[in-house]
């Protein structure tokens, strides 16, 4: 993942150097994207576009995991 201060549109320039770009500003753009880039059976290019905050669903998981896990777990402490 990059962040550059102003936008960079990878679909447009990899459409300039002869390469088949898809643009995906949501998950159900990413899922078309990646249907028609292994369909095209050649090199493509997918931009996709992610909001920052949220959170992958595989990485919520292991948070909600751990969270439970260690939520559950009992602290000792030891006198001196």
């Amino acid at each position: 993942m990059t962040v550059f201060q102003k936008p960079l549109d990878v679909s447009a320039i990899s459409q300039g150097l002869g390469v088949r770009a898809f643009k995906a500003t949501n998950i159900e753009e990413f899922e078309d994207s990646l249907r028609q880039a292994l369909e095209a059976q050649e090199p493509c290019v997918i931009d996709a576009l992610v909001d920052l905050e949220e959170i992958p669903r595989s990485l919520q998981r292991r948070v909600d995991t751990l969270s439970a896990f260690f939520g559950k777990q009992k602290v000792l402490v030891h006198d001196a």
